[in-house]
């Protein structure tokens, strides 16, 4: 995932607002945004229905410019659709996981 500009960023979150339901996948290009639910600069998020129903009110993780590193805590939201599929002849079904969010928990090693 590369972050967006700030610009494109703060755009695409404004499409999140208030949302409940997510679409079945996004696109290739679209932003993945990352809320900081530490509490840091704000309330912690503690996977309740109000922390859900109010996700698009947590900050963006470094105000949504940078990705969180490897050592990160996070929780992911995403939507799952299954479709079949034929090749060669023979039908199969498909499984496609979709990102549509991340919410930073804790980070193992200090920011700087």
């Amino acid at each position: 995932m590369t972050a967006p500009s700030p610009s494109a960023s703060t755009s695409r979150n404004e499409a999140d607002v208030g949302r409940t339901t997510f679409p079945g996948s996004r696109a290739f290009e679209d932003h993945i945004p990352i809320y900081d639910g530490r509490g840091k600069t704000g309330r912690q998020f503690t996977f309740s229905d109000t922390d859900f129903r109010e996700l698009h009110t947590f900050p963006l993780y470094r105000g949504g410019r940078e990705d969180v590193t490897s050592e990160s805590v996070v929780a992911v939201g995403y939507t799952v659709n299954l479709f079949s599929r034929t090749v060669a002849g023979a039908v199969t079904n498909q499984l496609s996981t979709n990102l549509q969010f991340l919410i930073l928990l804790g980070m193992t090693i200090p920011e700087v």
